[in-house]
């Protein structure tokens, strides 16, 4: 698996030679789970692996996150943004 957490008993799971050339996610964020209580400030970072400029995006309906007053996008360079709610949002469903 290669996760730096030995998963047989052998170790075999964790030798460089297997663990090489592990693809990579295209995007990492961090942290990876954002849980606030509602109307409690939170940010996240976002950081494309390749280097590539990334923009935040609603699913489903494929709004730019930053067209959304209730978030605020600032680009820390050119491969990551930090996206963050200042005044935090109600709850779950005000991300619909």
């Amino acid at each position: 698996i290669c996760d730096f957490v030995t998963h047989c008993k052998d170790h075999t799971d964790e030798i460089p030679d297997f663990c090489r050339g592990l693809p990579r996610p295209p995007v990492i964020a961090d942290p990876p789970l954002v849980d606030m209580p509602p109307w409690h400030m939170f940010e996240f970072a976002c950081t494309s692996t390749d280097g590539t400029q990334l923009e935040a995006y609603f699913s489903p309906d494929g709004r730019k996150v930053r067209d959304d007053p209730r978030f605020l996008v600032t680009r820390h360079n050119v491969s990551t943004i930090v996206v963050s709610a200042p005044k935090g949002l109600r709850d779950v469903d005000d991300l619909r």
